[in-house]
């Protein structure tokens, strides 16, 4: 694989946006590695060779691929403008992954011209996914042992706020190969289904074998179980008491696990090793599971079904139930049963069968799942030092956000409430306390805070909000011209019920009018009930998942807009 690529910097983000790294593994040999900077007139600068660039493995905690390392350079300061010539040459033992035709990688690129070849033994077959190339006027050429790709003055799609799919915009080309080799591993696959297979003769055969002891042991930990979910969650909760997560650079590229037997006697392993001991360990008490490859990312990346092949950098379980498959995610030591993190959601999957490949997607996760219930008390019987207590029920990702929180660590749980009441001016944390229904996925939060007035003061009127501690969403960016569709990929409902206790020498002058706000993307009310020194406000705010046209992005602009009004509506109290 040869690479070449001529930069024009202009300023600092230029230099930041410079991707100076080689990924390399014990299959891929870096035969040259080269950097130069030239200054405006073209005249050579400083060269950098490979003994310059810094090396480290990419283990990062979660990843399949712990085989991997980087080559990586950051070269200090320059004088703007100047231009860059970054060069590699890398020799692999691997067709099984052919390097893609990426051309766009940010969305800040501009490409002046770029050229990408593949080629191959005319033995070869080579199958090809090509997607966006009529926007872009990718211009394309091909031969019998050849596919080559040109383009010109190309421009990066405008990155625009809730895009979480991005990347399906972009020119890109994937390739597979039916006849491949991986090392000294060959294989064909015209189908998934075969892949699987081939997958699994080569990574996973033969890496579930337990000693005798731990088999026995299980059978005993499971005994009074009644069910296959009910020994899946003894065994799960086992590993997570037993090991724990550590970068092993072991195996094909680093896609063969560590053998099951060696995690039970070393109690340790990566996603890989500990998402197969998970998987032997339930086979022991003959439990099925499926060890299942996955993408992890912020922004919503599928295996794609289209290119048959290695992919994905995490590992998950998949336990097959009458009512759908439950998900395991194998690397942590505190996340619940059947429950795994935002970076793995609503995404499609490859589970690995004995006998072939299953595609499966991870859970939605919408606005029923992820729900914040929540109870305010607050006490204004001494206005310049507010008394309040927060009752919350915290379920799908408003739990995932704190379901690791450390609550006997002072400092963390102060910082936590800190941030979370950021409206609040003076807050001190009185009192915390929580319980974790990991059954249910349910955490529950008592907090006690004390802090100044939570509103603002004008002549001898005092004003509060309707909803004084929570945000509920924040004002999205409006454009112009909007060019792409949007998605909320993660709905979420609240439900809120705040009492307000007042001094005796105060009254309410005035209280908003009931409100309920209805939208394509949600909805928002609003109620009010005060007697005898006390209002009481309810508030529910959902936000539906979902995609949406760009033509509706302006609607959704207003609604939040209006959600926000509502929500920061005033209220007055008035001294007597």
């Amino acid at each position: 694989q040869f690479f070449s690529e001529i930069n024009f910097i202009k300023n600092e983000n230029g230099l930041d946006d410079l991707d100076l790294s080689v990924v390399y593994d014990k299959l891929s040999k870096l035969k040259h590695l080269e950097f130069k900077i030239y200054n405006a007139q073209g005249q050579l600068v400083k060269t950098f060779k490979e003994k310059d660039f810094k090396d480290t493995s990419l283990a990062d905690g979660y990843s399949i691929l712990t085989d991997n390392r980087m080559k990586y350079l950051n070269p200090s300061h320059f004088q703007y403008p100047f231009f860059s010539k970054f060069d590699y040459e890398i020799e692999q033992e691997n067709t099984i992954f052919i390097s893609p035709f990426r051309p766009i990688t940010s969305s800040n690129d501009r490409i002046m011209e770029a050229t990408y070849q593949l080629t191959y033994p005319q033995s070869f077959t080579i199958n090809r996914n090509e997607k966006n190339f009529d926007s872009f006027k990718i211009e394309t050429s091909e031969t019998p042992n050849a596919i080559t790709y040109k383009v010109k003055n190309l421009k990066a799609p405008e990155w625009e706020d809730f895009n979480v799919r991005y990347f399906d915009l972009i020119p890109y080309a994937r390739f597979s190969n039916t006849t491949f080799g991986l090392g000294e591993v060959k294989g064909t696959a015209h189908t998934w289904n075969e892949f699987g297979v081939w997958y699994y003769e080569h990574f996973l055969k033969g890496l579930n074998k337990l000693p005798e002891s731990t088999i026995s042991k299980m059978k005993d930990l499971t005994r009074n179980a009644s069910n296959d979910i009910e020994k899946a969650k003894i065994i799960f909760e086992y590993v997570q008491n037993n090991t724990r997560y550590i970068s092993i650079q072991v195996g094909l590229g680093g896609w063969r696990p560590f053998p099951a037997n060696e995690v039970d006697k070393l109690g340790y392993g990566d996603c890989k090793a500990l998402t197969n001991y998970t998987k032997s360990l339930l086979e022991a008490v003959g439990v099925t599971s499926y060890y299942t490859i996955i993408h992890a990312s912020n922004n919503v990346t599928d295996i794609d079904d289209k290119s048959i092949g290695l992919q994905g950098n995490h590992v998950i379980l998949t336990l097959p139930t009458k009512e759908g498959n439950l998900f395991l995610e194998c690397t942590s030591q505190r996340i619940p049963f059947g429950f795994i993190g935002t970076s793995t959601l609503n995404r499609k999957a490859l589970a690995i069968k004995p006998g072939g490949a299953e595609f499966v997607t991870t859970y939605p996760y919408n606005e029923n799942q992820n729900v914040l219930k929540g109870a305010f008390t607050v006490d204004l019987s001494n206005i310049q030092k507010v008394k309040s207590r927060i009752q919350f029920e915290n379920q799908g990702v408003f739990y995932y956000d704190i379901f690791s929180l450390n609550k006997s660590d002072k400092e963390e749980i102060d910082l936590y409430v800190k941030n979370l009441f950021s409206k609040i001016k003076g807050l001190t944390v009185l009192n915390y306390q929580s319980t974790n229904d990991k059954e249910a996925y349910v955490i529950k939060e008592d907090i006690n805070v004390e802090s100044s007035f939570i509103g603002s003061k004008i002549g001898n009127d005092y004003m509060i909000a309707v909803n004084s501690f929570l945000p509920l969403s924040s004002l999205p960016k409006k454009y112009k011209n909007r060019k792409t569709n949007f998605a909320i990929s993660r709905g979420k409902t609240y439900q809120l019920k705040t009492e307000y206790i007042l001094p005796k020498d105060m009254v309410y002058t005035f209280v908003p009018e009931s409100k309920n706000i209805e939208s394509d993307f949600g909805k928002h009310l609003v109620k009010f009930e005060h007697s005898d020194g006390k209002l009481i406000v309810e508030e529910t705010f959902v936000l539906k998942s979902g995609t949406y046209s760009k033509e509706k992005y302006d609607d959704y602009v207003q609604f939040i807009l209006d959600v926000t009004q509502s929500s920061n509506s005033k209220i007055i109290l008035t001294k007597n």
